[in-house]
Order: C-alpha cells, then structure tokens, then sequence
C-alpha cells in the first residue's frame, strides 16, 4: 500500500512539473513587437490601438509596458505599465489629490470637469480645474481663426493666469474652472450638443465654383487636394482626409474668392 502511495505522489508532482514548464514556456514566449517596424508603421499602430483602446497592441508597440511579477512557478501574476493602470491596476487613483488642467479655444465649458467626473469613479479626490486658453486648433470655424500676433498674445495671458493661478494654490486656495454645476450645463449645451448638430453633415469632399480665378493658392497651402487643371482653374482631385483637413479648411478660408467649399 506504501509502494502504491508512493507511485501516485511521484506522479502527482512529475505532472505538476510538467504543467508548471508549460506555463513557464508559454509565458516566456509572450508576443513582441516585430524590431523591424519602421517608426512610421509602429506610431500609426499605437494610435489605432490607442483609439480603440486595444491595449495588448499598444504596450507592443510602446514602452508602456515596466515589468512583470512572477510567483514561484514563473508564472505572471501582476504587470506593472506607465499608463493606463487603472485600466489593469484598479485603485490606482483612489486617494490621489488631483488638480485638473483643461485647454480651451473660445470657452471650455467643463474641460476640467469632464477629468474630474472620470477621476472621481475611480477614488480621485478632486481639488480644483484649471481652464488655459491657447491658440485654437478648431480648423473650420473663422470665429476661433488669429493672427500669429493674437496668439502670441495669447500664451502671454495664459502664461500669467498659471503663474496667478500656482500663487492661489500656494496658499491652499485651487482654482474651480469647469468643475462646478453650471460649467456642466454650459459644457453640455454650449460645446457638445452645438458639436453634435454642427458635424452632423460633414463630408471629406470639396466643391470649386466658376469664380474661381486660378491664382493657385489653395495648390500651394494643400497640393494633397488642390491641383491646376487642363484649363488653368483650381480643382479637388483627392477627398480631404484626417491629416490634411486643417490645410485644406486653411485653403478655404484663404481663397481671395471664396470658391471652395464643402459639399451639403
């Protein structure tokens, strides 16, 4: 009866060895992103992964990715990266003392406040939001086009509203841009919904009328689009894309003529 016992716990643990090899191998060939990628292709792949939030891709092809914790048999149990944690690491924020900073063009509306509701579900105490105004980067509206002076100007008062603002904060005092109830109402009825409705009929094809006078310029600010053709006027041969929509939009904006436009 010994001898039988004996047998079974041999093989009991020759299969937990044998398992534990497995896991071990398995883990250690995990994938990798191919060294051969151009920097090109592994920024075009980490931006899709990143909207998509398909983080498998994105640590493979960034340095996101710190370490991994093994337990004794080599097997992961935790992994540590540089961003996105919470989305892996839940509690990484719960506790932190947070202040949020927003950008805006014209107004922000709750800039700040759209951080700090995220941050608040995951345990963030919120102390403040901060709104800057910069140059805008809004390309089809004229009401938010300046000068480069206009937006020198700009960076100055920005650059005095953060040093005003870090002297509050010295004093314990935080700033509440875009964080209280009414920024809430504002961002919501001044910003998305007037967004919703305006990019509603937005198309990437474009239309030049009969006064066009061939002066080339809208060639000359976006030749990905615009082109010369057989009869000296200036013609849209590609549609507008992702990348070159603020040339174009700028080409619009700058014909003497005002010939080009979007398509209803």
């Amino acid at each position: 009866m010994k001898r039988k016992t004996g047998k079974r716990t041999r093989i009991r643990w020759t299969v937990l060895l044998l398992l534990s090899i497995c896991l071990t191998l398995g883990a250690c060939t995990a994938k990798k992103a191919d060294t051969e990628t151009s920097p090109q292709d592994t920024a075009k792949y980490a931006m899709e992964a990143l909207k998509q939030l398909d983080l498998e891709t994105w640590n493979r092809y960034t340095d996101n990715y710190v370490s991994t914790e093994k337990n004794w048999l080599g097997i992961p149990v935790s992994r540590e990266y540089r961003v996105f944690n919470e989305l892996l690491q839940p509690g990484l924020w719960k506790g932190k003392k947070l202040l949020c900073v927003s950008t805006m063009g014209a107004f922000s509306g709750d800039g700040a406040g759209c951080t700090a509701r995220l941050l608040r579900k995951y345990g963030a105490v919120i102390l403040g939001g901060l709104h800057i105004r910069m140059p805008d980067s809004v390309c089809d509206s004229k009401l938010l086009k300046k000068t480069l002076k206009q937006n020198r100007e700009i960076i100055i008062q920005a650059d005095k509203k953060i040093e005003s603002a870090a002297l509050l904060i010295k004093q314990g005092i935080y700033p509440k841009d875009g964080i209280t109830f009414i920024s809430h109402l504002a961002g919501l009825l001044g910003q998305r919904l007037w967004f919703y409705g305006k990019t509603a009929d937005y198309t990437d094809k474009l239309k030049i009328n009969k006064s066009c006078i061939g002066c080339g310029l809208c060639c000359g600010i976006c030749d990905e689009v615009f082109r010369m053709n057989e009869h000296e006027k200036a013609e849209a041969y590609q549609p507008a894309n992702d990348d070159n929509q603020s040339a174009v939009q700028d080409a619009i904006d700058s014909c003497p003529v005002s010939a080009i436009a979007w398509e209803d």
